[in-house]
């Protein structure tokens, strides 16, 4: 049987009092914060540095920010590592800082809802089984590393 899919693959992410919603393809790989390369002087506060991944230097970049409600501190970071939409050479992957595990969830359309942008970086603000989710855009991210000379 050929058609469209009723139900995607997307990662889920904890950011702050919502979820980053990544479609599984364009995740590289899951790795747990490591020594950051700083960011050079006069970088935007969102680009937090390069880590060396696989033989690249690759950006990472925080979409969002969290604390955990107990604590007041902020949980324990993860890296998720993307291919970048456009399969530019100079940026072909980037990573994006989570405060927490991401997990995998299938999602069907009957589970999105539209809700407000909640970033300037947002694709796309949707309610998910009623929780707060947002779809990045890691194009938009890739043409601000590469209009500012980060990459």
């Amino acid at each position: 049987m050929t058609g469209r899919p009723t139900e995607i693959g997307v990662l889920l992410a904890p950011a702050g009092d919502s979820h980053l919603m990544l479609p599984a393809g364009m995740v590289a790989e899951i790795v747990a914060l490591q020594r950051l390369e700083a960011a050079p002087d006069g970088a935007p506060d969102w680009l937090l540095g390069h880590i060396q991944w696989r033989g690249r230097s690759v950006p990472v970049v925080r979409l969002a920010t969290a604390r955990d409600p107990e604590s007041g501190r902020p949980p324990r970071a993860h890296l998720v590592v993307c291919f970048t939409p456009n399969g530019n050479a100079s940026i072909p992957y980037l990573a994006i800082e989570t405060r927490g595990l991401p997990r995998l969830e299938r999602v069907t359309a009957t589970a999105l809802t539209p809700d407000e942008n909640p970033h300037a970086f947002a694709l796309a603000a949707l309610q998910l089984n009623g929780k707060a989710a947002w779809l990045p855009d890691l194009d938009a991210v890739e043409a601000a590393l590469s209009q500012a000379g980060l990459v």
